[in-house]
């Protein structure tokens, strides 16, 4: 037996030119590689409406899709066309959407106009008929749907929308929207008894269509309730194959009978009866993703037949509109728990829920942000790395910026203690706005805290001078911060990192916003110690509410 492990490759580059948003003849890459990690990483993007973020997503879709070349002329930027020596209009040759692999043995694609010759590559397949792909308008389509008493129509739904690029289950390989578009094509022509041949493989392909379906959909309502349960809570759905597809030959007028796919909900364990006041646009935006994710999640195989584990990308482009942010965190642990084989694209126009996925993704992303730019007569994407805010403020400090770096310190500031005090459950002080949570008093619940550490479990014996001792086990309790990095942190905080500072000039204090920076850097090595070590060491967090119980306790109260 071979101990060689399987090849494993993911997308490391993707550059895009005069494609949509992207225009001119530089083009704009997206590295999806961190120092020290030659993999290719997961995306999470943050784009202004207009950036080419949506662009992005679409390059990726319509690069890949399995049943057809798309032309790339159709999807230059507007304002692309040159004109040549005669004074008439053409369309440059430098337009060019590039995807690099992290593996030096595989070839780039290139998707050019005129030129499907990529297609032909050796991932191409395998990667276009397992990419997963959703953004808001598909999700919007699926939400307008007609209510109909106690169920959902949802076959249209599934065969125009969130089941059009998952595979077959059966050997074919072929995916369920081509199968569907090929019925849709031979019914067109209308063939009847007088072409047999022709309308013998229609009913093929249909029996085939409604076997696969109604097989397919008892496997996927249990994945979705899997899903949906992370969502919406004590809600179920169920798929049901009412009707199925029929041609019929004799008819004079329509000949296609459409099938029909009921979706009828429970919600706890009670069937409803009337749907009208149930389903709103968050819980169909809901039920939409959750069955699209399972969809995929059934069917795309991991590895091809020679051990290859090809790329498997999963692009979401602000699928989550509907939902508020309690309902969208779930979003993230799914993505990190039930697909982590897959390169997952996440972007999204909201920044505090940006703010929010990056500090909830740690590992394995990459994070970046995409602005829109006026170049000229021009307006054109400019993409950066989201950089920390510590980093990002000792650039402005070295670009002689000293009110840019305050303001970024002072961010990464209230970021790193709102994380501190949500990971540890620390007690702040209660206010009805949230907005209305200063920097000191996070500080200063952090600061009160205390660390509980017990020696041990049970007591221990110490044998000195041939008598045996009984080892005290009272719990020792000490600051979470120490007392020195306490006072630097205090000392940044009466100047540096005061909001009323940055209305001044801070260019004498260029110094002590170096010196913040660092304390800072410290702060969040003392946090990730804590982290990391705090249950090896038997800690326990004393907060000033456990202080008050254990106090009333001893009184007798």
């Amino acid at each position: 037996m071979s101990n060689t492990k399987p090849k494993t490759i993911r997308v490391a580059r993707i550059e895009l030119c005069d494609f949509q948003a992207f225009p001119g003849s530089e083009p704009v890459a997206f590295d999806l590689r961190e120092k020290g990690q030659p993999a290719g990483l997961n995306l999470l993007l943050y784009g202004e409406n207009g950036s080419g973020k949506s662009s992005l997503g679409r390059a990726l879709r319509d690069m890949f899709d399995p049943q057809k070349a798309n032309d790339f002329d159709e999807r230059r930027h507007v304002f692309s066309l040159i004109k040549d020596e005669a004074g008439d209009e053409k369309a440059p040759d430098f337009g060019h959407v590039q995807v690099e692999f992290d593996d030096p043995a595989t070839n780039n694609i290139v998707w050019r106009a005129g030129d499907d010759t990529y297609r032909q590559h050796t991932l191409f397949a395998d990667v276009a008929r397992t990419r997963g792909w959703m953004d808001y308008r598909t999700l919007w389509k699926a939400a307008q749907i007609p209510t109909r008493s106690d169920f959902v129509p949802f076959f249209r739904p599934l065969t125009d929308e969130l089941l059009v690029e998952c595979p077959y289950p059966d050997k074919s390989g072929a995916l369920f929207g081509e199968r569907w578009q090929n019925i849709l094509k031979i019914a067109q022509t209308r063939p009847t008894t007088g072409n047999r041949y022709k309308l013998d493989g229609l009913q093929v392909e249909i029996t085939k269509f409604n076997q696969m379906l109604r097989a397919f959909l008892i496997d996927l309502e249990k994945a979705a309730n899997e899903i949906l349960t992370r969502f919406v809570q004590w809600t179920t759905v169920e798929l049901r194959l009412e009707r199925e597809v029929v041609y019929s030959s004799k008819a004079k007028g329509i000949k296609l009978s459409l099938g029909e796919v009921s979706l009828r909900v429970r919600y706890r364990a009670r069937l409803l009866s009337n749907l009208t006041g149930f389903l709103n646009e968050a819980r169909i935006t809901a039920f939409a993703l959750a069955i699209h994710l399972a969809a995929l999640k059934l069917s795309a195989p991991r590895r091809r037949a020679d051990g290859v584990a090809y790329p498997r990308l999963l692009i979401l482009d602000d699928v989550l509109i509907s939902l508020d942010m309690t309902h969208r965190r779930p979003l993230l642990d799914l993505l990190e728990q039930e697909f982590q084989g897959w390169q997952v694209f996440l972007l999204t126009h909201d920044r505090a829920w940006y703010e929010v996925a990056k500090q909830h993704l740690k590992g394995g992303w990459k994070h970046r942000e995409l602005f829109c730019v006026h170049v000229g007569d021009e307006e054109r994407p400019l993409s950066k790395d989201d950089h920390d805010h510590i980093d990002r403020a000792e650039t402005f400090l070295l670009q002689g910026e000293p009110k840019a770096a305050a303001v970024h310190l002072r961010t990464a500031f209230e970021e790193m203690l709102k994380q501190f005090c949500q990971e540890l459950k620390i007690l702040v002080p209660f206010t009805t706005n949230h907005k209305d949570i200063t920097l000191r008093g996070l500080w200063s619940a952090i600061e009160a805290a205390e660390w509980e550490y017990k020696p041990a479990d049970k007591p221990e014996l110490e044998r000195r001078n041939g008598i045996f001792k009984v080892i005290s086990i009272d719990p020792v309790k000490f600051p979470i911060i120490p007392k020195l990095l306490s006072r630097r942190i205090d000392l940044a905080l009466s100047w540096v990192l005061n909001p009323l500072s940055h209305s001044e000039s801070v260019d004498r204090y260029r110094d002590e916003l170096f010196d913040a920076a660092d304390c800072l850097r410290d702060l969040r090595i003392h946090f990730n110690r804590i982290e990391t070590s705090g249950k090896a060491r038997h800690l326990t967090l004393m907060t000033e509410r456990d202080k008050l119980v254990r106090l009333l306790k001893h009184n007798g109260t």
